[in-house]
């Protein structure tokens, strides 16, 4: 497995360790969903260094893991539900403006982008790449 293919997986990993910490703790404000937001998204792709990783080669290498069938729903009271690997969780809020967001819980935030029908949520250097399901 080449570095760069190691690095998504770490990264993703470490997403999905993230929303589970996320999923312990929970506050809402309320709010209704931004239509560019309404809906169910599904891991489609994660972008490392410049290189796509398509979810057919997270799904070879994560194997049964459940993080290549990644969800998320953004949902009134700016409430975000994660489910992956048979969990779900939906202790997470998040803000949005101009196409642009924050997924939040506690100190712990992660920033995400919709553009182009994508949503590409950041960390660690790499870029999950969510379409809508």
């Amino acid at each position: 497995m080449s570095t760069a293919v190691k690095k998504v997986f770490g990264s993703v990993v470490l997403i999905g360790a993230l929303f589970a910490a996320l999923a312990l703790f929970g506050c809402a404000a309320p709010a209704s969903v931004d239509s560019k937001l309404a809906g169910t998204w599904g891991l489609n792709s994660v972008e490392v260094a410049g290189t796509e990783v398509p979810k057919a080669d997270i799904q070879k290498y994560m194997g049964s893991s459940g993080y290549a069938d990644m969800k998320i729903e953004f949902q009134p009271g700016d409430k975000v539900k994660v489910s992956y690997g048979g969990s779900s969780s939906s202790g997470a809020t998040y803000t949005y403006a101009d196409g642009k967001g924050t997924i939040k819980e506690g100190s712990q935030s992660m920033d995400f982008t919709v553009d182009d029908s994508k949503l590409k949520l950041a960390s660690s250097g790499a870029k999950l790449v969510f379409t809508k399901v």
